[in-house]
């Protein structure tokens, strides 16, 4: 009977062990990610601003300097183009989209809606629909609930309550409706320095300071709300790190130390940054004074090492996927070519 009790004892402990150290190995995986390229693609053109990928279940969207939508299909080894959308002879600037439509902008001032099924099917032909709403062009992109739209050089970000509208010139934001797309709210730019909050009554709540360069000087931002908090970076050559501000207070939060930071997205806890140095990083909000708990560079992995052949300037994230689609500007007039890919995909 004694021997009986201390097998079933000793089964247990066993057990214990066994289930103790599976969790332990799921907190670590988890805690500590790993970031990896899955695979590299030459889309031949540059993607400058921070919305031009966008992504869902079955298919990548990148909206080209070029004036091209590329549609890539998720379900294929390599990412290969499944179309190729000439939809304008400007520069597309930011690509998103709803359950039924993608939507994109761009700097000859329009609008363009596309059925989303019809990208889906390789027999159905594809008639983007152009909204015209500013000359002077659009800039970000908003879907959610309602349409937000930034014009001319304007950056601008948006969550279910709030609206943040970055201007150089004092330019406007837009919430369009109604099949024509017509204003339905107006969200006046701030001057250069600062973001201006609205509440989604297009209300003014107050500003925010925007963070300066290395060199002290006010200048354009790249910005991403997650309804809790306002993340702001410099894009290009200059910044110092990625800003984050409360959402409710609109106070200074803290500064996560990244140097040329150009995008990010975040998602509870976590956070994915792109930077001008080819690098993405992986950061835990909860403790990121310590660093990123993971990062790739992309230059050194792919070879092509040139101070400007890869320059993150936009990503998605699939949480529920662990994936990270990334573009870059694609080089300069030296290194541009077939073989310097623009487009990324990473698993983490």
């Amino acid at each position: 009977m004694k021997k009986q009790i201390f097998v079933v004892i000793w089964l247990q402990m066993i057990s214990w062990v066994c289930l103790a150290t599976a969790s332990s190995g799921a907190q670590i995986s988890y805690r500590h990610p790993h970031l990896r390229l899955i695979t590299a693609v030459n889309i031949p053109t540059s993607f400058l601003t921070d919305e031009t990928v966008y992504a869902d279940q079955q298919q990548v969207y990148l909206a080209g300097y070029n004036g091209r939508l590329y549609v890539l299909d998720r379900s294929r080894r390599g990412y290969p183009v499944r179309a190729n959308l000439a939809l304008s002879s400007r520069a597309l600037r930011s690509v998103r989209g709803d359950s039924a439509t993608i939507y994109v902008t761009s700097d000859d001032g329009n609008l363009y809606s596309i059925d989303k099924h019809k990208l889906e099917s390789s027999h159905a032909s594809v008639y983007p629909r152009r909204t015209p709403v500013y000359r002077l062009g659009l800039e970000s992109l908003y879907v959610g609930r309602r349409i937000i739209v930034s014009t001319g050089s304007a950056e601008m970000t948006a969550d279910p309550h709030h609206v943040y509208v970055a201007a150089l010139n004092a330019e406007p934001a837009f919430e369009l409706s109604g099949q024509n797309s017509s204003v339905a709210a107006t969200y006046e730019g701030s001057t250069l320095g600062t973001t201006s909050v609205y509440d989604q009554d297009a209300q003014l709540l107050g500003t925010v300071l925007n963070p300066t360069d290395l060199l002290g000087r006010p200048s354009a931002v790249n910005l991403l709300s997650d309804g809790n908090a306002l993340y702001v970076t410099i894009p290009g050559c200059c910044g110092t790190g990625i800003a984050i501000y409360d959402a409710r207070t609109l106070s200074f939060k803290e500064e996560i130390p990244l140097p040329y930071t150009n995008v990010v997205s975040v998602s509870g806890n976590w956070l994915v940054a792109g930077t001008e140095s080819g690098t993405v990083d992986i950061f835990d909000l909860g403790d990121a004074s310590q660093g990123p708990v993971a990062s790739i560079n992309l230059r050194e992995i792919t070879g092509h090492t040139g101070p400007e052949d890869i320059e993150v300037r936009s990503i998605w994230v699939d949480w529920s996927k662990r994936l990270v689609f990334a573009a870059s500007s694609w080089g300069n007039d030296t290194s541009r070519g077939p073989d310097l890919p623009s487009f990324f995909v990473l698993s983490f």
